[in-house]
């Protein structure tokens, strides 16, 4: 099997020398290209066309977020930032790369971090595996009413739902398929949402600011202990705890089971408690994590969804769980949140609503 190539893009030799030492000590990953700022990276990569790009983001004029912008359009490729403490924390600079286009993000670790560098060395190997397309161009955002009427599947009367709680399950490249999602919910959404992002605690807090500079529902952060899961209200949680709905309204924080949150304890538990009160969905991300918790919803009678594997960067999640036939209805993440919003409509607006009002067009 061939090497993984990879091109650098970072200002700083010394920070070019000490990754390049991380990544070629993985003998399936070679350098093959370094830029030393953004007008370079372009250039570079689109002669090169390597399997990743490892991005700093702080460089001399152009940055890196506008060099992910233009790559993305251009000559997409899976692109990993490499960020620095020093700008307001990896999770501020990691996240707004996200929204242009990166896959994932880690900060700069030291070369005699043994525990960084085996991370940051795996997620390059896992992110080099990723297809990439162009990203298309967005159309003019529409009000919620044209969405629904015009956007969304066709919600039939045997999928419009009373839920009281969406899971959402989402790993590498589960940010930017979540904002999609996230950032289409009303205010008044009317159900609880509880997310498993599998990301370090450390990018817990960031990956909240992240979601409420999206939306207008409430953000919060899944605490130790059982507290009231409020209607209309999104929850996040980081590694180090588990959600946990060992019954309706109760949203508890375990630790977690190897320092990892399990999107299917989540849905698992949800199954049990909520029975059909509850819908699953399976977002963009590497590994099976969240398809044997979606079975168990299916089978308790919930709307599961996720994400169409053409579409999820990238889809091992997604695709696992439609191996299992654990989804209901595959949708591209721009029109999940569309979906949702169309089951949970339709059944509130049922007994004030003309017959004709209450019609959506597939």
């Amino acid at each position: 099997m061939s090497k993984k190539r990879v091109v650098m893009v970072d200002d700083s030799v010394l920070a070019r020398a000490i990754l390049r030492e991380i990544l070629e000590g993985d003998d399936d990953m070679e350098v093959v290209g370094e830029a030393q700022n953004a007008y370079d990276a372009i250039g570079v990569v689109d002669a090169l066309k390597p399997d990743l790009v490892t991005m700093d983001i702080d460089m001399p004029g152009p940055s890196g977020l506008e060099a992910i912008e233009w790559l993305m359009q251009k000559c997409p490729v899976p692109i990993l930032v490499i960020t620095s403490e020093r700008l307001g924390g990896p999770s501020a600079l990691g996240f707004q790369a996200i929204q242009r286009g990166a896959l994932d993000f880690s900060p700069k670790p030291a070369v005699t971090d043994t525990e960084a560098t085996v991370r940051l060395r795996n997620l390059a190997r896992t992110l080099a595996r990723v297809p990439i397309q162009a990203r298309p161009t967005q159309p003019p955002p529409m009000d919620l009413g044209t969405r629904l009427t015009e956007r969304a599947p066709a919600s039939p009367e045997s999928l419009v739902s009373n839920a009281e709680v969406v899971a959402i399950a989402a790993g590498i490249g589960g940010p930017r398929a979540l904002s999609e999602v996230i950032k289409r919910l009303p205010k008044d959404f009317p159900s609880s949402v509880v997310i498993v992002q599998h990301m370090p605690p450390r990018f817990a807090d960031g990956f909240a600011r992240f979601l409420r500079g999206l939306t207008a529902v409430p953000v919060s952060i899944v605490a130790k202990g059982s507290q009231p899961m409020v209607p209309g209200e999104i929850y996040v949680c980081d590694g180090s705890i588990q959600p946990r709905v060992p019954k309706r309204g109760e949203l508890v924080g375990d630790p977690s089971p190897n320092g990892k949150t399990s999107a299917d304890i989540l849905l698992t538990d949800l199954a049990a408690s909520h029975g059909s009160r509850a819908i699953g969905v399976v977002m963009s991300g590497s590994g099976e994590d969240g398809a044997s918790g979606l079975l168990a919803m299916r089978a308790a009678g919930c709307l599961t969804i996720a994400e169409r594997v053409e579409t999820a960067i990238p889809n091992e999640m997604p695709r696992a769980a439609m191996k299992r036939d654990a989804v209901v209805r595959p949708l591209s993440a721009e029109l999940i949140a569309d979906y949702l919003l169309g089951t949970l409509t339709v059944r509130s607006a049922k007994t004030t609503a003309p017959p004709s009002e209450l019609k959506f067009n597939g």
